[in-house]
Parts: structure tokens; C-alpha cells; sequence
């Protein structure tokens, strides 16, 4: 009999002490279970923040050769842009060498024309006679003055004449253009008794070159200026030339006009432009 109550106390203990262990081993599933969840969580997290990482990666890769080809690009386009400074760099020292020379400032105090100018200035005319008259041209001397006519007596053919000076104040770069520029005049005849004055520019160019060119005076007269009228330059300031002009009325005999003009011209571009 106790023994038997004995057996019975020891298996109610064994069956409460059972139970207690499974309730532990219950709760501690429970806990692995929600710490697998954070396991699962965080590895997804990981994972995710791995892909990220690979996506950067493939990203920086991109990124270099694109650094690769845009820093071979611009290595080239340096070398172009360098080379093309050099060209730029010789071009502008050979440009401001012929500034130098075209602009180079010029003695014009003695008042005369060189040899060398007076040749290019004979040429011109003599150029200019046998281009209208066809005819064989005669270059001789006139007292001091040079005279290029068409073969004949002087008087009676057609001629330039041309002083071997000029006056130094119509000398130099008149119209601020960096070149230098002579102002003079020549008398032109056809072979009659009238003879007319040209006003003529002789131009300095690169290369120690000229350019001679006639500049054309405007009649400033109300009437007429006459066709044997003779014009005589009174002064100039900066880039104007006072200009003296005989002016005729519709009355006056050629051979005599009845007042005169003192009128401006402007100088530019190797022409003058009468200023009203």
C-alpha cells in the first residue's frame, strides 16, 4: 500500500516536471522561430544591400571608361587645341610683322619723292598714255619737272607732269589707317593749250610695294568748277584737306571765273569726300 502511494506521488511528480520542460522547450522554439525571422530579415537586407553594392560597382565601371574615353578625348583635343595656338601664335607674329613693316614710320621732312618712287610713279604714267593713246612715250625733263609724254614736241601731245617733290605737311599716315600715304599733285595735258591739275595719292604697302591713285575732287561750286579751273590745297587737319576751287557762273568766260570756294574733303580709303 505505500508503496504503491509511493509510485503514485513519484509519476505525478515525473508527469508536472514533464509538462514544465515542454512549456521551456515550447518557449524556446518560439524564440528560435522569431530568431530566424531576424536572421531571414537581416539576410534580405543584406542580400539587398549587396545587389546595391554589385549595381554601384557595374556603375563605377561605366563610370571609368567613360573617364577613360572622355580623358582621351579631351588628351586629343588638347593637342589640337595646343597645336592650333601654335599656328595662331606663328600667324599672329607674322601679322604683327607686317604691321611693322606697314605701318613703319617714314621720313617725309626733305620733301622728296626717292628714286625709286619717282620710277614707280613714271611707269604709272607712262602705263597710263600708251593704254589711251597707243603710241610710243618719251620721258624727259621739263626744268626740274618730269615730263611723260607722247612721242612729239612738248606742247603738243598728250603729258604728265610730275615734280620730283612734294610738300612734307600732305605726307604720312593721313588717315590713321597704320599705312603712310604722299598727297601731290600732277598736271595733265592733252595736247592743247589747257592743262588741268590731278590730285594723286601714292599709298605705301607691305613688301616695300606702292599703290598710286587718283583722287577725284568734287566741284563744291553752286554753277561749275570750269574744266581748266586749277584747285590748290590750303591745309590740312587730321584727315581733312582744305581745298581752294575757282567757281564759274553761268555767265563767265572760261578763261576767267568769278569767285572761288574754299571747301573740306575728307580723306579715306584713298578717296576724298567733299563735306557740305
Amino acid at each position: 500500500m505505500k508503496t504503491t502511494l509511493f509510485l503514485c506521488t513519484l509519476c505525478f511528480y515525473l508527469s508536472g516536471l514533464s509538462q514544465s520542460k515542454k512549456d521551456q522547450i515550447n518557449q524556446l522554439n518560439l524564440q528560435a522561430d522569431s530568431l530566424q525571422n531576424i536572421i531571414d530579415v537581416k539576410s534580405a537586407a543584406i542580400l539587398n544591400f549587396e545587389l546595391q553594392i554589385n549595381q554601384n560597382q557595374i556603375q563605377i565601371k561605366e563610370l571609368q571608361e567613360k573617364y577613360k574615353t572622355l580623358d582621351l578625348q579631351s588628351t586629343n583635343l588638347i593637342a589640337v587645341l595646343n597645336k592650333r595656338v601654335i599656328q595662331l601664335s606663328d600667324s599672329l607674329k607674322s601679322t604683327k610683322y607686317d604691321l611693322s613693316k606697314y605701318s613703319e614710320q617714314r621720313d617725309f621732312s626733305n620733301g622728296l619723292f626717292t628714286e625709286e618712287q619717282i620710277q614707280f610713279m613714271v611707269e604709272y604714267f607712262t602705263n597710263k598714255l600708251k593704254n589711251v593713246e597707243s603710241s610710243e612715250v618719251v620721258i624727259s625733263k621739263e626744268n626740274d619737272d618730269i615730263l611723260i609724254h607722247i612721242k612729239g614736241e612738248p606742247g603738243y601731245v598728250a603729258s604728265f607732269k610730275l615734280s620730283p617733290s612734294f610738300n612734307p605737311k600732305y605726307a604720312g599716315d593721313l588717315d590713321k589707317d597704320g599705312s603712310s600715304e604722299i598727297l601731290f599733285q600732277v598736271i595733265r595735258s592733252s595736247g592743247g593749250s589747257y592743262e588741268w591739275v590731278d590730285f594723286y595719292c601714292l599709298k605705301f604697302v607691305p613688301n616695300s610695294s606702292y599703290v598710286l591713285v587718283e583722287l577725284g575732287v568734287e566741284c563744291p561750286c553752286s554753277y561749275s568748277c570750269g574744266e581748266s579751273s586749277y584747285p590748290e590745297i590750303l591745309g590740312l587737319s587730321s584727315n581733312k584737306l582744305i581745298i581752294k576751287k575757282a567757281c564759274y557762273s553761268e555767265d563767265d568766260a572760261q578763261c576767267c571765273p568769278s569767285s572761288e570756294i574754299e571747301a573740306t574733303y575728307e580723306f579715306k580709303n584713298n578717296q576724298l569726300f567733299l563735306e557740305r
